[in-house]
């Protein structure tokens, strides 16, 4: 695939996964893995992402949704050191975004030290998580969710302090943003973007901490779209700070 004489190779694409549905019981993660070997034709995933496990905290108390993902996490570290995944992630919606008081919240210090403890005396392989982070969802960078070491820290600060890579998903707000960005925020992206699209994904890849913002593609003149940010590098902290601040006083008028 080639873009403005920027080039990608095979070596650049990551393979990621998720389990179909939100079970998390290890003969369905196990009987899910080998299913999308075969379906996708590789020995080796990439990253396997465990997809909104938060949603099982509706039906049962913490203490046995913690313990339903550490045997979640046993099969994660078996097809690990079995070479069938590289590494693995939580891909969520609101477990890590809400507040501690919310049924359905997630504590990434927990779980990160479940990971750790099914490792035993190796290095674990929970090393993603994915939640929503745009320009309409900015919990991730703004609020302190999470707990580490009695310090309250957003989601991104403390993955990163847990030595997690965060990335994130509905980088367009499921498109919610195209015609609804206003001018004066319009305007702090200069003529180089010509779409709300282009704006919104700047927006969100030049977060902090992010490693990656995910968008989903299905016709070429969108991708051609996308591909256009290739050519130019993430905004530095000092701008993206000043488009937040923008974003915050819209939120705040509405």
């Amino acid at each position: 695939m080639e873009s403005n004489n920027s080039k990608i190779s095979k070596e650049d694409i990551v393979i990621t996964e998720e389990q179909e549905y939100h079970c998390i019981h290890p003969e369905y993660l196990d009987e899910q893995i080998e299913r999308s070997l075969e379906n996708l034709g590789l020995e080796t995933i990439d990253i396997y992402y465990i997809h909104n496990p938060e949603t099982q905290l509706f039906k049962v108390n913490p203490e046995t949704f913690y313990n339903r993902l550490r045997l979640a996490f046993e099969v994660m570290e078996n097809a690990v050191e079995n070479g069938k995944i590289a590494a693995y992630g939580l891909a969520t919606w609101d477990g890590f975004r809400i507040p501690k008081t919310s049924q359905n919240y997630l504590d990434l210090a927990k779980v990160k030290s479940i990971a750790r403890e099914v490792a035993g005396n190796k290095k674990d392989n929970f090393s993603y998580i994915q939640f929503p982070f745009n320009m309409g969802m900015t919990e991730a960078f703004l609020t302190p969710t999470q707990n580490l070491q009695e310090e309250q820290l957003s989601i991104l600060e403390a993955s990163k302090r847990l030595g997690l890579f965060s990335i994130a998903s509905a980088s367009l707000y499921q498109a919610e943003v195209i015609g609804r960005i206003p001018e004066n925020i319009i305007s702090t992206f200069g003529e180089k973007f010509k779409t709300d699209c282009q704006r919104a994904l700047q927006y969100a890849r030049s977060t902090p901490e992010l490693l990656t913002a995910l968008v989903g593609m299905k016709k070429t003149q969108h991708v051609k779209e996308n591909l256009f940010l290739n050519t130019y590098s993430p905004f530095e902290k000092k701008r993206f700070q000043e488009i937040t601040d923008l974003i915050i006083q819209v939120t705040q008028r509405n």
